[in-house]
């Protein structure tokens, strides 16, 4: 099935249209809100409802683009979303900020084979995902998008809506800025 039959089955709102969308993009689509939220279940939740929004808004999609360059942008968005809502929540927790973002990193899954190597690999993990976090929004999509996501920067630009230098760019400055905090923080903790 193309890409304009596969629109075609979805806008005509047919189970194989579906089903090739989710067997196509579910994986895709689950992997990047992982590595914004870090929580699997909310992942999950946040990937059907992903689904969801492309099921009920596939008529409104313009064709200007790819499809899947369509579905990332809802996709980053919709994470995007959660992440704001959890950190409004968050303002008015008893507890600090800098704890609970480190705790949203706990389920991250490791497969190193000594109990030693996994600890040493998941503090590794945690940290570069908590200066990660810390950086500008879009340096941080840009990064994830490329690093995690194996995207181009033309399929960048595509989903945040910027030209191919503004995401190069950002995707420089964005490691350039992550280097320095990780620097500073081994230097100052080793």
């Amino acid at each position: 099935m193309t890409e304009k039959e596969l629109i075609r089955s979805l806008q005509n709102k047919e189970k194989q249209g579906y089903e090739k969308l989710l067997k196509e993009y579910s994986q895709k689509v689950f992997n990047v809100i992982y590595k914004y939220c870090g929580d699997y279940n909310e992942s999950e939740d946040l990937t059907l409802e992903v689904f969801t929004d492309v099921y009920r808004s596939i008529d409104t999609f313009r064709e200007d683009s790819l499809l899947s360059t369509w579905i990332y942008r809802i996709t980053v968005n919709k994470a995007l979303e959660f992440l704001r809502k959890k950190n409004a929540k968050k303002r008015f927790a008893i507890f600090g900020k800098q704890d609970s973002e480190i705790d949203i990193l706990s389920n991250i899954p490791d497969y190193a084979d000594t109990p030693e190597m996994r600890f040493d690999k998941e503090v590794r993990k945690r940290i570069l995902h908590f200066y990660l976090n810390k950086l500008p929004e879009n340096q941080k999509k840009a990064i994830i998008l490329s690093t995690f996501e194996d995207m181009s920067y033309s399929e960048i630009s595509k989903v945040l809506k910027k030209s191919v230098p503004a995401v190069e760019s950002l995707i420089h400055r964005g490691k350039e800025n992550l280097k320095k905090k990780l620097i500073k923080f081994y230097k100052n903790n080793l």
